[in-house]
């Protein structure tokens, strides 16, 4: 409204996106980080730039968090980078499409299992020690795992996964560090609450379930 009223609306882009949505209790889940369904994964995206992006468009689709960048370079009138994994959401989305997710959050600070996750139109596979295949469509709740029954579904998932993160998913699914933090900036990120002590992580196959 303020933008409205100073006349600024359309020459402003606002851009609001949720980090993380929370459980509230689903799948004995208190909060959020530790597991990867979607009452977590699924959060808010919204966009808003005065009467420039037209009435309002609902895209109903699955999309990621890693499109808001190549959009927000479009309707700036920038060309996206090549080498980005996120579409132009003012363009058409190709049908079928993958999506990853993950959560490390376990894996860093207590050492548990990594959870790497893969979207295909309204199918969701979860890899970790305790696998899940939904179906989205008739199991929004994510109650109903058909991994014992589709083998066929799990190895195309799993081939998704190794071509992101390598033929070893619990060992390259965890990056080592790409660059060294000065005491000072460990000090700045650790007041603002978003450092925590490193797990020492045992063997892939020793770490234990998040769930």
């Amino acid at each position: 409204k303020a933008l409205d009223d100073l006349g600024m609306a359309d020459n402003t882009l606002v851009v609001v996106v949720g980090d993380h949505a929370e459980s509230l209790g689903q799948h004995n889940e208190p909060t959020h980080a530790f597991l990867a369904y979607q009452a977590t994964l699924h959060v808010p995206m919204i966009m808003h730039c005065g009467t420039r992006l037209g009435d309002g468009k609902h895209i109903a689709r699955r999309v990621t968090q890693v499109d808001i960048v190549p959009t927000i370079l479009s309707l700036l009138g920038y060309e996206p980078p090549a080498d980005t994994d996120g579409l132009d959401l003012t363009k058409t989305i190709p049908s079928p499409r993958t999506i990853y997710a993950e959560t490390l959050h376990g894996t860093l600070v207590f050492g548990w299992a990594a959870l790497l996750v893969v979207f295909e139109g309204n199918q969701k596979y979860i890899h970790g020690p305790k696998p899940g295949l939904y179906d989205l469509t008739k199991d929004p709740n994510e109650l109903n795992n058909l991994y014992a029954g589709t083998p066929d579904s799990v190895a195309f998932y799993l081939e998704k996964l190794r071509a992101l993160f390598g033929d070893d998913l619990g060992v390259s699914s965890v990056e080592a560090p790409t660059q060294t933090l000065t005491a000072d900036e460990l000090n700045r990120l650790g007041a603002l609450g978003y450092l925590a002590a490193p797990a020492k992580l045992p063997s892939p196959e020793a770490r234990p379930d998040p769930e």
